[in-house]
C-alpha cells in the first residue's frame, strides 16, 4: 500500500481520504452517501476485492489442493480407514500426521501405501454430544500408487483411459 509521508507520521491512502475528503464533510453527508464513498475508497483500495484463504488442512497444505502422500495403515487404529501420513509431496513430514481417509475398500495394515487425492474438512459435533463442536478432516483418494492391489471405490475421480 502506498504511503504518505510527513514530518510527523506515515499516513496510508485510506486514512489520508479519510481525513482529508469525508471527515470535514460527514455531518452534511447523509448516511447513505458516507457509505457509498466509504465503499469506493476500500475498493479502490483494494480490500474489497481479496478472496479469502482456503483453510489449511492437517496436512499443511490448503484443502482441495491435490497432493501426493504416504504412509501407513497401523495395526492399532479406531473404527474406519485411517493413514499415518509419513511424507506430502515428496517431503517427509516433522511429525507423521493421523487422517481418516475415504474412496477405499480397505487399507492393507503396516503396508506402504502411496497415493493422491486431496484433503477436505467440515464442522461436526453438537452441543451436550460425546463429541462437541470441531473441526474434522479427511482425505480422499483420487488415485493409488502402491500397493498395485489397493483400488479406489469410486471411479469417478479416474482419468478415462478413452
Amino acid at each position: 500500500m502506498f504511503d504518505f509521508h510527513t514530518k510527523r507520521r506515515t499516513i496510508s491512502i485510506r486514512k489520508h481520504l479519510y481525513y482529508a475528503a469525508i471527515r470535514p464533510y460527514r455531518h452534511k453527508l447523509g448516511y447513505m452517501r458516507l457509505a457509498v464513498v466509504l465503499g469506493v475508497i476500500l475498493a479502490l483500495s483494494g480490500c474489497a476485492t481479496q478472496k479469502p484463504a482456503a483453510p489449511v488442512g492437517k496436512l499443511g497444505y490448503p484443502e482441495g489442493r491435490l497432493l501426493t502422500v504416504a504412509g501407513i495403515c497401523p495395526d492399532r487404529v479406531m473404527k474406519g480407514d485411517y493413514l499415518l501420513v509419513q511424507e506430502v509431496n515428496g517431503k517427509s513430514l516433522r511429525e507423521p500426521v493421523m487422517i481418516d481417509v475415504e474412496n477405499v475398500r480397505a487399507l492393507p495394515k503396516s503396508v506402504k501405501i502411496v497415493a493422491k487425492g486431496f484433503e477436505k474438512g467440515e464442522w461436526v459435533g453438537c452441543e451436550g454430544c460425546q463429541w462437541p463442536h470441531h473441526y474434522h478432516s479427511w482425505f480422499i483418494i483420487t488415485q493409488v500408487i502402491a500397493p498395485a492391489s489397493l483400488k479406489t471405490e469410486h471411479s469417478r475421480f479416474e482419468k478415462s483411459k478413452s
